[in-house]
């Protein structure tokens, strides 16, 4: 049987000044040696980085719980991924699985994406023109993407490349649960399966400002088993 643990056990503290993302890390680590497991978080609210699930891995948020990431660019490092359409480099989603099996995120708690600093950056690129990269991260992403061949822009802004993280992305995945969550304040995309298979999204709320930019709802890309049932979805831009 996978274990269930407790992010408390590997340091994970509720609070406004909190990091919590070293101790997420050592909980899916140790996730993963196991060959799978869950992760339960309680009651509060805990501030993290990017987090990555793992085979048959459960992240489980108990009724008042959040998870809040951190507005930093530098703090999702890039990944090759799929971003509108185009096979590319991207910032790491703030909740990841690759190549993973049977993961889920579910529960009665919240994961807050906190786009406001997102979007009021995307905002003041477009406002100022901004036509090529110039922040060093936006440098690395179009290195790496040099050799990707003709790229539309896109309503994210690809000439930039400020290549906003989803709040879910799920790539070349089998076996997709969400339940029960409440997904609010995307930086991008709010759930984005792609080249994946078997996806259930049950009773969701998803969540972003009316004017946020490109904050989709749910992207279902080149997949295959997909169903949607019992959610609300109030974003900002196409629900699914």
């Amino acid at each position: 049987m996978n274990p269930t643990m407790d992010i408390r056990e590997f340091g994970g503290e509720p609070g406004n000044e909190s990091d919590c993302s070293e101790a997420f890390a050592k909980a899916m680590a140790m996730i993963r040696e196991a060959g799978g497991g869950t992760l339960r978080i309680p009651p509060g609210l805990y501030r993290s980085g990017p987090i990555e699930l793992f085979d048959n891995t459960t992240l489980a948020l108990e009724r008042g719980a959040c998870i809040r990431f951190i507005p930093d660019p530098a703090l999702y490092p890039p990944v090759e991924t799929r971003w509108e359409g185009i096979r590319c480099y991207a910032m790491q989603p703030l909740i990841f699985a690759r190549g993973a099996r049977n993961v889920a995120l579910m529960g009665e708690g919240t994961i807050d994406g906190s786009g406001q600093e997102w979007w009021k950056t995307h905002r003041a690129k477009k406002a100022s023109g901004q036509a090529k990269p110039e922040t060093p991260m936006e440098k690395k992403l179009a290195e790496l993407n040099k050799d990707s061949g003709e790229q539309p822009s896109g309503g994210g802004g690809r000439e930039t490349q400020f290549l906003r993280p989803p709040l879910a992305q799920f790539l070349n995945c089998d076996g997709v649960i969400l339940r029960g969550l409440s997904f609010l304040n995307s930086p991008f995309w709010t759930i984005h399966p792609v080249f994946s298979r078997r996806i259930r999204i049950e009773a969701v709320r998803i969540e972003n400002p009316a004017d946020a930019p490109n904050t989709d709802g749910i992207n279902i890309d080149s997949c295959e088993d997909v169903s949607i049932s019992d959610s609300l979805i109030n974003v900002g831009d196409e629900c699914v």
